[in-house]
């Protein structure tokens, strides 16, 4: 099951399979309908909205809901009316597709779609920077899977979503971490605002661990991004992205079956899936979350015992699971995290990738487990992929427990450390 022959041929056939499947997506549209059903590029007509509206209409009126539907009605003729999602991200994401707004909706999405492979592959050859330690045929076969994982290539790609954005700056984000460059790794990682939970473990945890150069990165890089949405949408389209933030909030909390909780993979809506709207289910929700809260924070404060890539790369893991309103494709953000938890098991191995039958398992589960688990989830109503990331997160943790351990790592972020010696 594990050779790397086969595994190259799954690396090497999805990626093949899903560019036939587009391909014929777009060489039978009609408008918003293709002969497979779904319509071309499934969450990208919000985007090129926002996209649209800021060609035509002010800043201040990106958030009005009503006239995005109508552009995307407008740009997909024979959709269903208000079929997809809205635009609801900060107004600076909204900048790379002003211009492809300008294209007719499928050259758009293909456009979009090429930008994003772009996007993956330079996360790729930042990543092979910080990931040393795997041989060149560990390191082919690892990152061909990796590009092949359901929720970056189908979900984010594929779909039109722009969970690139979220491996781009985690593996900006980790290589920075690894090379100690601790400053530019917070700027690297305050390109998560596009999407600002992805964020909340990581603001305290920078704190907790006194990363006081990574957490000025941080600061720096959201202020500059907070500048861009003032210079897009103004101060009136900044706050109504605040208030609809608010109201998404707010109907979260009180009705959580408005959203389709099969496509979300974080802890709470596990348990609203599983368990219905039950009064006690958010009191259950942050006991089961505590634990592993205490534990990353203690592993963030003991910063000299643990190695660096591996342990940012379990809080990306952990905040997936742990925080609300994570989409199936936001799980993209952990890919980069895999390949550099391996690249720590090849470093305490002499350069040698040597896993364990349980390392397999784990990451033969994390794998898999995406592109089945919408459709168990919605027939079972047990979204199975809420623990595998919980079980890859705490593996993660694990691993940079044991690497900070067996090679010495008992040095400040920065410092680097020589094996041989």
């Amino acid at each position: 099951m594990f050779r790397r022959d086969r595994l190259r041929f799954v690396a090497t056939a999805i990626p093949i399979f899903l560019a036939i499947i587009v391909a014929v997506q777009i060489a039978t549209t009609r408008g918003g309908a293709t002969l497979l059903g779904p319509g071309l590029g499934a969450d990208y007509p919000a985007f090129h909205a926002a996209g649209r509206l800021l060609l035509d209409h002010p800043g201040h009126r990106l958030y009005d809901l009503e006239l995005q539907a109508r552009i995307q009605d407008q740009a997909r003729p024979g959709a269903p009316p208000q079929g997809s999602l809205s635009f609801v991200h900060p107004p600076f994401t909204a900048l790379p597709f002003i211009l492809l707004a300008a294209l007719p909706y499928s050259a758009s999405y293909l456009a979009w779609m090429a930008i994003s492979v772009a996007i993956v592959a330079s996360g790729f050859v930042v990543l092979r920077r910080a990931c040393p330690s795997l041989s060149h045929a560990d390191w082919g076969t690892a990152a061909g899977l990796a590009f092949a994982a359901s929720p970056l290539l189908l979900e984010s790609i594929v779909g039109g979503q722009i969970a690139v954005i979220a491996f781009a700056a985690l593996a900006l984000a980790l290589a920075f971490a690894r090379l100690g460059r601790m400053f530019l790794a917070g700027i690297a990682l305050s390109l998560l605002a596009y999407k600002p939970t992805l964020l909340v473990l990581f603001a305290p945890l920078l704190v907790f661990g006194r990363r006081w150069q990574a957490l000025a990165g941080l600061v720096t890089g959201c202020l500059v991004l907070l500048t861009l949405s003032l210079m897009i949408a103004g101060i009136d389209g900044c706050r109504g992205w605040i208030g609809l933030m608010m109201a998404y909030g707010r109907l979260a909390k009180e009705s959580a079956s408005t959203f389709r909780l099969f496509k979300f993979v974080d802890l709470t809506s596990f348990l609203h899936l599983a368990c219905g709207e039950r009064p006690w289910v958010a009191g259950l929700s942050i006991a089961l979350a505590v634990p592993p809260l205490i534990w990353l924070t203690l592993a963030w404060v003991r910063r000299a015992r643990f190695e660096e890539a591996p342990l940012w790369a379990a809080t990306v893991s952990w905040t997936l699971v742990l925080h609300f309103h994570v989409a199936i494709y936001d799980v993209a953000a952990a890919v980069p995290g895999v390949l550099v938890t391996l690249d720590a098991l090849a470093r305490r191995h002499g350069g040698r990738l040597e896993l364990s039958t349980l390392d397999r398992s784990i990451l033969a589960i994390a794998w898999c487990m995406p592109w089945v688990a919408q459709q168990f989830a919605l027939v079972t109503h047990f979204h199975p992929l809420t623990p595998t990331l919980a079980v890859l997160a705490a593996w993660q943790l694990s691993v940079a427990a044991s690497c900070g351990r067996r090679m010495g790592v008992y040095a400040r972020p920065g410092r680097t450390h020589n094996p041989v010696g």
